[in-house]
């Protein structure tokens, strides 16, 4: 096979902005991710299913279990270089037609610089990262009301079988070896695409800052109890107040260093991202 001419996209990335289509970021992928319990390690084949507010019925499958520290700014990173370094359709050598995939090529040192994780130390824990990644599906069967069908276009649901193949391919100098990807359609960026700045995911060093980053790439506020809170974010801890002071709040004053708002009112807590 060889790489034919670079697709055009509506969008051209910088390299820190990810951009994905909104059910990812609305349902989607880290509800499978969670705080690292204490010598903990990946367990395989996970499935996570749930019912949102609009009553979509979401389904994700990962080969092994997403935390947010790695994952979620390893996920977010991978994309952002992909669309900053493009897409190129593969062409049969022997038909001249295309075989119905893409291709992507970057250095895996700009990789280790947007995660910010060392080079020799991180590189099997970055590898770990990226293959589990790429086995996630995801599938959202949408609730068929009017207002839900309209607001959907009157897609029937969403459905990504996996996010890419990767190889990486050894190469001495600086840069280091490449990252060669076959990422999903779903991965070209549009107008219509939602973006999450990978650079800023990658700074936050608290599992839960990260969920509430995630949270709010959607929306540009959210209001809640404790509780409230607690349940958005999928947190499995039971203990409300320990949460709150051991969790929640150390999370909210890493935001704020990260220019969100917080508010604080009666018991519930207003959060928002910078504009």
């Amino acid at each position: 096979m060889n790489v034919c001419h670079q697709i055009e996209t509506e969008v051209q990335g910088d390299g820190k902005l990810a951009y994905l289509p909104h059910p990812v970021f609305q349902n989607t992928l880290f509800l499978c991710t969670r705080t690292r319990n204490q010598d903990e390690y990946r367990k395989r084949n996970i499935t996570v299913e749930l019912t949102n507010t609009f009553r979509d019925k979401i389904t994700v499958r990962s080969a092994r279990t997403l935390f947010a520290c790695p994952d979620m700014g390893v996920f977010l990173a991978t994309v952002a270089l992909i669309q900053k370094h493009g897409f190129h359709d593969l062409i049969d050598s022997v038909t001249g037609e295309t075989v119905g995939r893409v291709r992507s090529i970057f250095p895996i040192g700009e990789l280790y610089d947007l995660t910010g994780m060392g080079r020799s130390s991180a590189r099997e824990r970055l590898l770990t990262s990226l293959e589990t990644l790429g086995s996630v599906s995801v599938s959202v069967k949408y609730a068929k009301t009017p207002d839900n069908m309209e607001r959907h276009r009157y897609s029937d649901g969403f459905h990504m079988a996996s996010f890419w193949d990767m190889n990486i391919i050894p190469k001495r100098g600086r840069s280091g070896s490449l990252v060669e990807v076959f990422p999903s359609k779903y991965l070209l960026p549009n107008k219509r695409s939602l973006w999450a700045d990978a650079e800023l995911c990658n700074s936050l060093k608290s599992d839960t800052a990260r969920a509430i980053f995630w949270s709010l790439i959607c929306r540009q506020h959210y209001k809640g109890s404790i509780e409230q809170w607690r349940n958005l974010l999928g947190s499995k801890y039971q203990a409300l107040r320990n949460w709150r002071r051991d969790h929640f709040l150390p999370a909210l004053n890493e935001l704020s260093r990260h220019r969100y708002t917080i508010l604080e009112d009666e018991g519930c807590y207003t959060v928002k991202r910078p504009k």
